[in-house]
């Protein structure tokens, strides 16, 4: 079931982002709305949405917000621009929400801009032990899934269209996983032959 809304919550990001060259900006669970008996998912709140590439404001929810946008908050603004790696961020973030009922990287309850404190210095290990406390299977697809969007440098996020098409939500991490390791595994095949 999380799949399934991970796939439509892709495909909203994707029309955002791809064709109306937009992001979100607050993609939670607050903003995402069911519609009929075929479960249609569609982003609501939309005051938010910024054009990709403008300056980003301050405006940010502490349970998905991404770190580099805590650190823009922290900062008082610092010249981020607007991206969709934000809204894939809250992806990872609502996967995991959804899976385990609360959000993975809880913010301090402190008051003002203090909150965004934890999150702006999240690490991989912080990251890996979340998929653990979710019971994530180390190595897997969803593995992979969330840590290509949870990764802590924006530019080097998923991406939906990447993300819709691979691994945990296309099926295709068994390719993947062949495509990357062919000349390593040409090498053992070829040893192997030439000990026959």
């Amino acid at each position: 079931a999380v799949k399934a809304w991970a796939e439509k919550m892709l495909e909203v990001l994707l029309y955002l982002h791809v064709d109306r060259q937009t992001a979100h900006c607050d993609f939670k669970l607050e903003n995402l709305l069911i519609f009929g008996v075929i479960q249609k998912l569609k982003a609501g709140d939309m005051d938010t949405a910024a054009r990709l590439g403008d300056p980003r404001g301050l405006h940010a929810t502490a349970y998905i917000c991404a770190p580099e946008l805590a650190r823009h908050v922290l900062a008082g603004g610092n010249g981020l621009k607007v991206s969709g790696a934000e809204d894939i961020w809250a992806v990872g973030v609502l996967v995991m929400y959804l899976m385990s009922g609360q959000p993975p990287f809880a913010a301090e309850d402190a008051a003002g801009a203090e909150k965004y404190g934890p999150i702006a210095a999240l690490t991989l290990d912080d990251v890996k032990a979340a998929m653990k406390r979710c019971k994530v299977r180390p190595r897997g697809q969803l593995e992979a899934f969330l840590l290509s969007c949870l990764n802590l440098d924006p530019d080097e996020r998923g991406t939906a269209d990447r993300l819709l098409t691979g691994g945990w939500i296309g099926g295709n991490m068994a390719t993947e996983v062949v495509r990357q390791t062919r000349g390593t595994l040409q090498n053992v095949s070829g040893k192997l032959d030439s000990l026959q």
